[in-house]
């Protein structure tokens, strides 16, 4: 490159990031309190196209791996010790279960003690969860009383085998109120990291945009970004994005083999406890 073409594409780059907001003379400051660097914000831009990029990804695959198709609902009537049957259409796939008692209203307080167990069509154990349901009258602070409630258990099981399979809800301290069994399957497996990291990348990317004054915002970040040959040579990015691309790699092996999950077949799994509960107990 000749003198004049250096020349002429500093003068382009100077005229691009001309217009970029400064701390003011009279002793105002931007977010961080520091003043604005061109050189940094060259410096940093590989680190927040990173951080944009896995945003997105974490983000996606945290939206795709949320969605589910409907399996199955029923009521059950406590009363009669029913037993509704569920279909299990596929194997070796994550289904969310969605449990509500209807308690008597009008009637507080009123407690559950409810276990629901999963048979398979030979009535053999296969599965259970249990969760203390309870609603209660309490002053809400303007002068009256409201109700308030948890009536709901939600828990997410893996079936290594696909079937007809029994759920039987059981009241420990004898409440009959009628129960609604509501069955989803995840469409493209787990996300159970994958949600985590999505909000840490999205948290980043919150501060990456009210740091604009002093790193620049995203459209300069993306113009000044380096080429192939700087970012070969740039090691220190380099080993922060492999480490990054392995964490989503990692996290995308274990959602599809639903590690972390529980599972009902030959051997019962615990969730590990980095799965949110709600207050509501594995058995196994």
């Amino acid at each position: 490159m000749s003198y004049e073409e250096r020349k002429r594409h500093r003068a382009q780059f100077y005229a691009k990031h001309k217009n970029v907001k400064r701390p003011n003379s009279n002793g105002g400051s931007n977010f961080f309190n520091l003043e604005f660097s061109q050189k940094r914000m060259k410096a940093f831009s590989p680190y927040a196209v990173m951080i944009f990029l896995f945003t997105i990804l974490f983000g996606s695959y945290a939206l795709l791996s949320s969605m589910s198709s409907h399996v199955d609902g029923k009521w059950l009537d406590l009363r009669d010790k029913a037993r509704g049957e569920i279909t299990i259409p596929q194997s070796n796939k994550i289904y969310q279960f969605d449990i509500v008692q209807s308690f008597i209203s009008g009637v507080e307080p009123q407690y559950s003690e409810l276990e629901i167990e999963i048979l398979d069509k030979n009535h053999k154990h296969m599965y259970s969860v249990y969760k203390d349901l309870w609603m209660e009258r309490h002053p809400n602070g303007q002068g009256g009383t409201s109700v308030y409630s948890d009536l709901k258990m939600n828990f997410e099981l893996e079936f290594e085998k696909e079937g007809n399979y029994i759920v039987r809800p059981i009241s420990h301290n004898g409440n009959s109120s009628p129960v609604y069994v509501s069955v989803e399957k995840r469409k493209i497996g787990g996300g159970l990291y994958t949600g985590f990291y999505a909000i840490v990348f999205l948290v980043l990317s919150i501060v990456l945009f009210f740091g604009k004054d002093y790193w620049g915002n995203p459209r300069q970040l993306f113009e000044v970004f380096p080429s192939i040959r700087e970012l070969k040579a740039n090691k220190t990015f380099l080993f922060v994005f492999s480490v990054v691309s392995a964490v989503f790699v990692g996290c995308i092996v274990i959602n599809i083999t639903h590690y972390g999950y529980a599972s009902c077949g030959e051997n019962s799994i615990l969730p590990t406890t980095f799965l949110s509960t709600n207050n509501l107990i594995y058995l196994g």
